[in-house]
C-alpha cells in the first residue's frame, strides 16, 4: 500500500490477495454506481486511460498497446453515448454489463501502474485518480444505512443527481462533474510529482473525502429547502 502508515512501504503480505480482490470489487461497483448519466462512465473511464497512458508511456509498466486499444473503444463508444448537436440523445448505453467490465478495465490497469518495480504512480495516487467515485460510492452507502435502507439499494441521491437538482442541465452536470473528478486526479498527480508524501496524502484524502461529505449534506439541504419552500 505504499508509505502510508510512515517512511517504509506497508506490506499486506499473507492478506493482499483479499484486499485486491476488496479494492478491485469496490472500484469496479464505484464505476457502475456513477453510470447514471450519458457518458459519465465513459468519459471518466477515458480520464483515466489516457493518463496512465501518458505516465507509462516509455516503459513497461502497464501495456500500452491495450491502453491506446482501450481508450480508441471507449472513444467510439462516447461517440454514440454523448449528446451532440446532431444527436439529441444518446443511441447506445453500458447497462451493468458494460460498466462492470469497464470497472474491471480500469481496475486492473491501475493495479499494473501501481504495483512493481515499474510503478508509474503510488498506490495513494491511485487513490485519488479514483476520488469522486470513490468519495460518491462511500457517501451513499453510508447516507443509505442512515437512513434504514441497504447500502446497495438504488436512488436518486448521486453526486451527478445533486448537480442536475441544483439546476444544471445534463450536459452541464456531465462537465461539471468530470471537472470535480479531474480536480481529484490533478491533485494525487500534483502532490505525487512534488514530492509530498504518501502518509500525507492519505491523511489530505480522508480530510477531503470528510470535506466532500459536509459539502454534499449542505447543498442536499439547500435543494429540500428549494422544494418545501411556499410559492410566491
Amino acid at each position: 500500500l505504499g508509505a502510508i502508515f510512515g517512511a517504509e512501504d506497508f506490506e499486506l503480505g499473507g492478506h493482499a490477495i483479499w484486499f485486491s480482490i476488496f479494492a478491485a470489487v469496490g472500484i469496479i461497483n464505484a464505476v457502475n454506481m456513477v453510470d447514471g448519466m450519458d457518458g459519465l462512465a465513459g468519459g471518466f473511464s477515458v480520464m483515466i486511460v489516457a493518463t496512465i497512458l501518458a505516465l507509462a508511456a516509455g516503459t513497461s509498466a502497464v501495456n500500452t498497446v491495450l491502453l491506446c486499444v482501450t481508450l480508441g473503444s471507449v472513444l467510439g463508444f462516447l461517440a454514440f453515448n454523448l449528446r451532440m448537436p446532431w444527436q439529441k440523445h444518446a443511441r447506445i448505453f453500458l447497462g451493468d454489463a458494460g460498466s462492470l467490465v469497464l470497472g474491471f478495465i480500469l481496475t486492473w490497469f491501475t493495479i499494473q501502474a501501481a504495483q512493481g518495480p515499474q510503478a508509474v504512480i503510488e498506490p495513494i495516487t491511485a487513490v485519488w485518480l479514483f476520488g469522486l467515485p470513490l468519495a460518491d460510492t462511500v457517501y451513499l452507502m453510508v447516507s443509505r444505512v442512515m437512513r434504514g435502507k441497504s447500502p446497495l439499494a438504488a436512488d436518486s441521491y448521486h453526486f451527478h443527481h445533486l448537480l442536475q437538482r441544483l439546476g444544471l442541465s445534463p450536459g452541464w452536470a456531465l462537465y461539471a462533474w468530470l471537472a470535480v473528478a479531474g480536480a481529484f486526479m490533478t491533485a494525487g498527480l500534483a502532490s505525487q510529482a512534488l514530492g509530498v508524501s504518501e502518509a500525507t496524502r492519505c491523511m489530505a484524502f480522508v480530510v477531503v473525502f470528510a470535506g466532500y461529505c459536509l459539502a454534499t449534506n449542505a447543498l442536499w439541504a439547500r435543494v429540500r429547502q428549494r422544494v418545501l419552500a411556499p410559492a410566491a
